[in-house]
Formats: structure tokens, sequence, C-alpha cells
């Protein structure tokens, strides 16, 4: 961002229409410093927002400026209906603030926002490739997107993350999603697209559906739009149009889906941790080494494991204690395993729970039955 004033150009009521149809789907908080961002690119006037789900990139009218601003949501509101339809309005940049201006008439000043704008790119991921009128898209996206009719149970309903798979292979495009752990039919929807590669990404499908339903463009209603992605090693699936482009985040079935969760609550409560190939995760929590996996189950199950004691030989007492103790446990359970004294927990674990109570509970009892283990059976505590 640069403190001299820079104007933004004249801006025409359609672009701003493209821009809010999206604001509509994202809608930023204001309070916490969010809203749009806008940049030039390539001589182009460029608005983006962004959530966990998708990047909304519009392209505008083509204008030169060096700043890169956050606008709160409400300029854009205001903006669009400032502007009469087919008219226009100027926006420039000066002490901190935005201004909007129709007609040499009207004039509003908004703050901008808090938050430092950074400006998302992408590129590398289009493996596979399928073109297809914009319009048979958006259908199909809006019919993957229905609900099965008069569900009796939501929480059932709720049990599976809101995903859908979109395939790519022989001139067509496909969407799937599974209804029958509920019960219900499972969907496929496809239209033919000019195709190039085979492969499959799953997607949020509410946020797929929301964004292509809200959306308005300045192009053509039958113009053609790329979708693009990488199906083994791309985090994005792209729908990119002449005014637009949408990056929609590679999600996950089971209990994978919810890697990404376990790693941001590890790294916020400052917990030291490493991740291997296979998607283990091995941390040190209150001084206790510990090993954890997500698994699948009738839900997505947390395994948090630590070594009691190593070096202990396996006898009938120990393995007659184990089993005492276990009888008396709730949450955890105890066991041995090549030398090993080890405790565990499996807990459900989704978006919204949080790791660190299992945590708690292990390291306090890895601590405390170490103690009391060695003295009668021996072996060493980890870190000793």
């Amino acid at each position: 961002m640069t403190g001299a004033p820079e104007f933004l150009g004249t801006i025409p009521e359609s672009e701003l229409a493209a821009v809010l149809s999206h604001l509509h789907s994202f809608h930023p908080t204001e309070e916490h410093g969010e809203g749009v961002l806008l940049a030039c690119v390539d001589g182009r006037r460029t608005w983006q927002l962004t959530s966990d789900d998708v990047c909304a990139t519009v392209r505008g009218g083509r204008h030169a400026f060096s700043g890169t601003y956050l606008l709160p949501g409400r300029v854009v509101q205001a903006a669009d209906r400032m502007v009469p339809l087919g008219g226009e309005c100027t926006m420039h940049v000066a002490d901190g603030g935005v201004t909007i201006e129709v007609n040499g008439n009207l004039q509003a000043t908004y703050s901008l926002g808090t938050v430092a704008p950074r400006l998302r790119t992408f590129g590398g991921q289009a493996v596979v490739r399928a073109r297809l009128p914009f319009n048979d898209l958006k259908l199909i996206a809006s019919l993957i997107g229905d609900l099965p009719m008069d569900p009796t149970d939501f929480e059932e309903m709720a049990a599976q993350p809101p995903y859908a798979t979109i395939r790519v292979h022989h001139g067509r495009i496909e969407m799937l999603r599974e209804w029958a752990y509920m019960g219900a039919s499972d969907v496929v929807l496809s239209a033919t697209a000019e195709t190039d590669g085979l492969g499959s990404f799953m997607v949020n499908i509410l946020a797929f559906d929301a964004h292509l339903s809200m959306m308005q463009i300045d192009d053509s209603p039958r113009s053609e739009v790329l979708v693009s992605f990488d199906p083994k090693f791309g985090d994005f699936l792209a729908i990119e149009g002449d005014s637009f482009a949408l990056h929609f985040a590679r999600r996950s079935k089971g209990a994978a889906n919810y890697f990404d969760r376990l790693i941001a609550a590890l790294s916020s409560g400052n917990v030291e941790h490493r991740t291997d190939s296979e998607g283990i995760v091995a941390a040190m929590y209150r001084g206790i080494p510990m090993r954890l996996q997500l698994l699948d189950g009738d839900a997505p199950v947390l395994r948090c494991t630590a070594t009691v004691l190593h070096g202990v030989a396996p006898s009938e007492d120990l393995l007659r204690e184990l089993n005492a103790l276990n009888a008396t446990r709730v949450s955890t359970r105890i066991w041995l395993d090549n030398n090993m004294v080890v405790v565990g927990s499996d807990v459900r674990f989704d978006d919204s729970r949080s790791p660190f109570p299992t945590l708690a509970a292990v390291a306090t009892e890895a601590r405390h039955l170490g103690r009391m283990l060695r003295i009668t059976f021996g072996g060493t505590a980890p870190g000793e």
C-alpha cells in the first residue's frame, strides 16, 4: 500500500455488480479488518475476496495504479447503490480512506481496511482441463447442491461434510455427491465439455454452488469457462472466464479432511510438532512425546498415544496390572506393545473440537503411570 493519493479509475455499474455478487457469498467481517482487495494486475483493476474454501478474483476495466488496497465491503455496496443502472463512478484513495464520487454530486468516503492486503496468485495446476458454457456448469452445480427431500434426521445428514467430487473424462465433466450414508440416493450430474486429461477433485459443494449461483459476470451468458486442476498434487480447482477466476480448495473425505485443522490447532497452541509422509504427527506436549493420527470410523477419530515406559519385560503380573488399570479408565486405555507400556485415547474429532483436552489427559496419565509402574516393573520413561 502506498501513502500517496491514487486514482483508481472510472468504474462502470456492471463491474461493481460483478464484485457485489461475490461479496454476498463471502460476508467479510469488517470489525476483523476484512474486506475486498483491490489492485492493478496487467493493467486491469483486479478485485479479490478469499475464504478457507474459495478465492474469487474479478477482472475489471483497464486502469493503472500502483497500490494494493483493502476496501471495506460497504464500499462496494455503497458504490453499487449510488451508481444508476448503466452508470459509473470514480474512486480514489487518499489519507487512509477511499472516496466514491458519482456525477460530481454524490460522494462517500470510508477508511481502508486494517489487515495488510496480499493478492493471491495461482499457477501450475492445470493438468486436467474441461471447457464448457458457464451456464451449463452453473446448472449442474445448483442441482448437485440440492439436499435430499424432507430429511428426518438433520444430525445424521450433517455427519458427513458437504463435499462432492468433480471428475473430467472423455468429453464430459461430472459432479458426484454421496447420500447413501443416510439412506438417500447418490447423485451424478454431467455436461458435455471439451476435455484434456483425466482425473477428479473434491471440493466443498456448498461453497461451489453458492458462488456460481450468486455471481454475475460481464461475459456473454453462453460464454465458455475453463475448469482445471491437478488431480494428484494440486491444492485448488480453478474456474476461469474472461472477467473472473474462482479457485476452490481441495477437500478430502473422512478424517483426512481435518488434518489441516489439527495442525493449525497445534501451531496456534505453540505445540512443537512434525509430520511424516504418512500423516502421523509427532508432538511434544507438556514435556511428554506423543503420537497423533487421524483415523476413519463412524466419525473422524483422533488417536493420541504416548509411551509410558520402554524396556519393560512382559509378564503375567504386568498384564494383570494393566487390565486392572483399564477397568478404572473412562477415556484412556493402557496396553503393552513390544516391551513398551503405552497409554492412548481415541476421540471424535471435527471442526468443533479441540485436541487439547485429549492431549492433556494422555500427558497426565503418561506421567502418573510412568512413576507408578516403574517401581514394580522397571523400565525407563521416555526422555530419561
